[in-house]
């Protein structure tokens, strides 16, 4: 497990799978998330090992999160910086969210169409965006969180490939390898194969 600032500013620290304590105790407040973004159960994960982290944002409590884990989706996990100091990006097996660090009670904002989906995350250059490629199209995330999400691209295997002069140009499948591109600011698609 890793975390990636990805060139942005934040306000907290991260401990990366904490050690179990041999007690129980945490010493500090546990926070479980579920699949839909909200309340969950601590430690409690359907399909797989949770992925367990330490946050100690600088101005309130440290407190630990776990999210669920064993997508059967996309095996990419870690934790990214996103433009808000005050927000982590988790992608925990494919499941992606953004969850405020300052607010343990607070509901993480799910992103792409399904819970297991993220197969890619890559900053804009010189830019405050962050793109998520899914298995079929891309969802955008600025300083407050979702921008946008684009239609389908492709039936499978999006990838992106690169960003230049306002547009994103991604590889995927259907009946065939092809190509698209996409508006960087709005995320509606400018060329690529058509879907119904």
């Amino acid at each position: 497990m890793t975390f990636d600032d990805l060139g942005f500013a934040n306000d907290f620290e991260l401990e990366l799978e904490p050690e179990f304590p041999g007690d129980g105790d945490w010493s500090d407040s546990t926070r479980g998330f579920s699949t839909d973004g909200g309340s969950g159960v601590f430690l409690e994960s359907r399909w797989g090992a949770p992925t367990i982290v330490r946050i100690r944002p600088a101005r309130v409590p440290p407190w630990t999160a776990s999210f669920p884990g064993g997508s059967i989706g996309s095996s990419l996990s870690g934790f990214f910086g996103v433009p808000s100091a005050d927000h982590l990006l988790v992608v925990a097996d494919g499941w992606g969210a953004i969850v405020d660090v300052r607010s343990p009670a607070a509901p993480a904002e799910i992103l792409g169409h399904q819970v297991h989906q993220v197969h890619q995350v890559v900053r804009v250059p010189d830019e405050d965006i962050v793109l998520l490629s899914g298995l079929c199209d891309v969802t955008a995330v600025g300083r407050d969180g979702r921008l946008w999400r684009s239609p389908r691209l492709f039936l499978d295997e999006l990838q992106i490939v690169r960003v230049e002069r306002e547009q994103i140009l991604c590889s995927g499948y259907s009946m065939g390898t092809s190509e698209a591109i996409i508006d960087l600011r709005s995320g509606e698609k400018l060329s690529g194969p058509p879907f119904p």
